[in-house]
């Protein structure tokens, strides 16, 4: 919300006659906005379906809070702007509908670094999270400073 504040606020003071009708009358297309976006198709999903799926007012949100976690687990610092869109207000919304989402890079360094340092090898609770998120791609390391730590990479 900061970010969006900032940007807001920027807009306002480049443009000419304070920038209203930029921002709020303008509608800006995902693509301009988010770094990386991404549709993903639900239909003819089983498991989503046996998971006892409903599509009323509330329970399209925490599949979309689900999905979000998930994205800012695993992403971490290097995106600095997520957002999930499953359900569009205005008009009538299907199940069948795509599930969109947006990713904005936080910097090029942390986006693109190609390993993740998790937790430490003696945090013996968090090591089994962190392998449990990251399954295959886990593995224990010792880095150039000695420590032994989770990663990915």
């Amino acid at each position: 919300l900061q970010g969006e504040a900032a940007s807001t606020l920027k807009c306002m003071e480049k443009c000419r006659g304070g920038g209203f009708e930029e921002v709020f009358m303008n509608k800006i297309d995902y693509a301009v906005k988010y770094d990386y976006c991404m549709r993903i198709n639900f239909k003819g999903n089983k498991e989503l379906y046996a998971s006892g799926f409903c599509s009323d007012d509330e329970c399209w949100r925490l599949y979309e809070e689900k999905i979000h976690a998930i994205l800012a687990k695993g992403l971490n610092d290097r995106a600095k702007f997520i957002r999930v869109i499953w359900r569009n207000a205005e008009c009538q919304w299907s199940v069948n509908d795509p599930l969109f989402i947006g990713i904005s890079v936080s910097d090029l360094e942390k986006a693109f670094r190609m390993v993740d340092i998790g937790p430490n090898a003696e945090s013996k609770e968090e090591a089994l999270e962190f392998r449990k998120f990251w399954g295959e791609k886990a593995e224990l390391r010792r880095f150039k400073d000695s420590r032994i730590a989770e990663s990915t990479g």
